[in-house]
């Protein structure tokens, strides 16, 4: 310590301040009664609740789709038979046409292509063949 410090140490000494009250100890080192903590079962409770909801919503989701894929695949399967029952007609009218005397079946078949497959490129193709006519 320098001589500043002894000075300055010395005239604090002349100020007689109070310390803490003595009941300030006995109430800081008094054993604390103990309580249940109910905080921590609680959070990890609320954070497996939210898991199992996750989860089945996740599962449930998941149905949806399976279900959504399996309609969509059977329109995707119902549109390519039909196209395709849609192409042998086109394939046996364009056959009766060649034949002699067959124009008017053959006739009879583009127009049954025309209405009952209107939505397939075969339909198009019926309609020029009877222009062609």
């Amino acid at each position: 310590m320098s001589s500043d410090d002894k000075k300055i140490e010395e005239m604090l000494r002349c100020y007689n301040l109070p310390g803490p009250p003595s009941e300030l100890k006995d109430r800081i080192f008094q054993p604390q009664k103990k309580r249940r903590k109910l905080t921590w079962p609680a959070i990890a409770a609320g954070i497996l609740i939210a898991a199992g909801l996750c989860l089945l919503w996740h599962s449930l989701s998941q149905q949806t789709d399976t279900k959504t894929n399996a309609a969509r695949l059977a329109q995707i399967e119902r549109s390519v038979i039909r196209a395709g029952q849609a192409a042998q007609l086109l394939a046996a009218a364009d056959l009766l046409a060649k034949q002699p005397g067959g124009e008017e079946y053959a006739l009879e078949q583009y127009l049954q292509i025309i209405k009952n497959y209107s939505n397939t490129i075969y339909a198009k193709q019926a309609e020029s063949r009877i222009k062609s006519f």
